[in-house]
């Protein structure tokens, strides 16, 4: 995950490039959206900054890529640990859950390709989820991102998995969950995953710190 406080010239000539961002020996998957407050109202126009995700093959392919491509910003390094729902862009995905401790720090994205006529209630719907996850005592970094119509994305950091879980499980609040019961019972998307990771690395900053450095 790379996340890129850049100016709105390069952030609308990487979106320009759709679901399709990157080419690179090595790499399977990578994905650009414009970065959106959680809870927030709208994506800003234009963006302000991207977020790109990227699947590799192993660390070695991203390493060259980097060395021949320096991408200034914030960078995480993550393995997956389960993924809810489905994105075949990235297959072979866990779907059973990979062991983790309960006070290690954890990633988590959620993955959507929107219905467009389901979009105005999605939105209304996850507002409460992204207020309450923005205020989460939990919760060290996170954003919404869109590259509408076609992609929206949360991404998170968590101090702890527990955390994560309370929050994910509605403990004490409920509006999480009770986004997903509205989800499942008519869906937002037509394509969507909720992804659960554990980062391993990080590089650059995020307004001004290394998010992941607060839960070592």
């Amino acid at each position: 995950m790379h996340i890129a406080e850049r100016g709105v010239r390069r952030s609308l000539g990487l979106l320009r490039k759709g679901s399709r961002p990157l080419e690179a020996p090595g790499l399977r998957y990578s994905e650009a959206a414009g970065l959106v407050p959680l809870a927030g109202k709208a994506p800003p126009l234009p963006p302000r900054g991207t977020i790109l995700i990227s699947s590799w093959e192993d660390d070695d392919a991203l390493d060259r890529f980097l060395a021949a491509n320096p991408i200034d910003g914030y960078h995480v390094r993550m393995r997956p640990t389960r993924i809810v729902g489905a994105w075949p862009d990235m297959p072979g995905l866990p779907t059973e859950e990979v062991s983790m401790d309960a006070d290690e720090p954890a990633v988590v994205l959620t993955l959507g390709r929107p219905r467009l006529l389901r979009f105005p209630p999605f939105v209304r719907t996850s507002r409460p989820a992204e207020k309450l996850a923005r205020h989460h005592p939990g919760l060290v970094a996170g954003t919404a991102a869109a590259r509408l119509p076609r992609f929206v994305m949360t991404f998170s950091i968590w101090r702890t998995v527990s955390e994560m879980r309370d929050y994910a499980l509605g403990r004490p609040d409920p509006a999480h969950l009770n986004a997903l019961k509205k989800d499942r019972a008519n869906s937002f998307h037509h394509q969507e995953a909720f992804v659960r990771f554990r980062p391993y690395a990080s590089s650059g900053s995020w307004k001004g710190r290394d998010p992941l450095a607060a839960t070592r």
